[in-house]
Formats: C-alpha cells, structure tokens, sequence
C-alpha cells in the first residue's frame, strides 16, 4: 500500500470517528436520568451560599498517592442508574 493511499485511508478512518454517536433505545432514559442529574447539581449548589476561600495547603499542588486513594468511596455507574434499560 502506498504512502498516499495510507494517507487517505487514515483520513477517512478520521472522518468517520468524528460522526455524532446513537444512544439507540436508551436516549430517553439517559435524557431523563441527565436532567435528574442535573437538578440535584443544581439544587445542591444553590443551598451552598458562598463558597468558602481557598486555604493555602490547597495551592501546593500535591497529589495523592495510591495508598490514600485507597480508603475513599468510589462512585460508580450504578450509583446513578438503578436499573437496566429495558429495550
């Protein structure tokens, strides 16, 4: 194969990555869960007030290490969709 035909090959590949995705069947309830979602982030920043002032240990810019990672609750995706989309 030669370099210009490599070269459009890669060009299309490229091109068609690019195309939007389809959620298929599920895109109403991903719509649906998306605005729950963003209500509760709404809700939850509005009854915050002001925000606090950064503190100075903030600014160091450390980063945690694997060990202290370790013992913090992960998040995971069944925490925001309780069940399965039924098709």
């Amino acid at each position: 194969m030669g370099m210009q035909q490599m070269m459009a090959l890669v060009a299309a590949a490229l091109a068609l990555s690019t195309l939007p995705g389809f959620a298929g069947p599920c895109s109403q309830a991903i719509d649906q869960m998306q605005a729950k979602i963003n209500a509760r982030l709404k809700a939850t920043a509005d009854a915050g007030g002001r925000a606090a002032p950064e503190s100075s240990a903030a600014t160091m810019h450390r980063q945690p290490t694997p060990r202290v990672d370790r013992g913090s609750p992960k998040a995971s995706l069944a925490t925001f969709l309780p069940r399965p989309c039924r098709l």
